[in-house]
């Protein structure tokens, strides 16, 4: 397993699972991808405890584990693309919402436009239309057809939890 948080201080806490079963062979891409985040965005002199307390603990665990396979994944199909972390999140750790939000995000780095004019609520706007993603011009068809159940249109059809996309990315 791998863990996140917890505390040796003496209030103690203990740390939190963000993905289960990990094969060890391929644990160390996976924390790769978190580490990379870390020498990113960290303070000067800032620990990792610290960064998880100022970073991480905006997002849910789902969002941190589904991260670090993705980034794996990117790095491993050698594609120029990367979910990077905030400390400006508006998503509350509702998984439903990040999802969405990180499907608008990778699309907008792929494409360089919004793919729906108007959201609300972390939906796109009522009946608008988005034309299913094709595979080419630098974008694999697993990451096209990842990215499109992430933000389709119709809300029944959408990804609502970062499990339901794991397996099409992860070792």
């Amino acid at each position: 397993h791998i863990t996140l948080g917890g505390k040796l201080t003496a209030e103690g806490e203990e740390g939190y699972s963000v993905l289960k079963s990990i094969p060890l062979i391929y644990a160390k891409y996976y924390v790769e991808s978190l580490m990379l985040e870390y020498k990113r965005m960290k303070k000067a002199g800032e620990s990792f405890e610290r960064f998880h307390d100022r970073v991480l603990a905006q997002y849910s665990r789902a969002y941190l584990g589904f991260m670090m396979v993705l980034n794996s994944y990117f790095r491993r199909h050698h594609i120029d693309l990367a979910v990077e972390l905030s400390t400006e999140v508006s998503t509350g750790k509702n998984e439903e919402f990040e999802l969405f939000d990180m499907g608008r995000r990778l699309y907008v780095r792929l494409f360089e436009k919004e793919p729906y004019s108007n959201y609300e609520h972390f939906a796109p706007a009522p009946r608008e239309k988005l034309q299913a993603l094709k595979a080419g011009e630098g974008v694999d068809e697993v990451l096209a057809e990842m990215i499109y159940k992430m933000i389709h249109p119709d809300k029944d059809q959408r990804a609502c939890v970062f499990s339901e996309l794991i397996e099409t990315v992860s070792y």
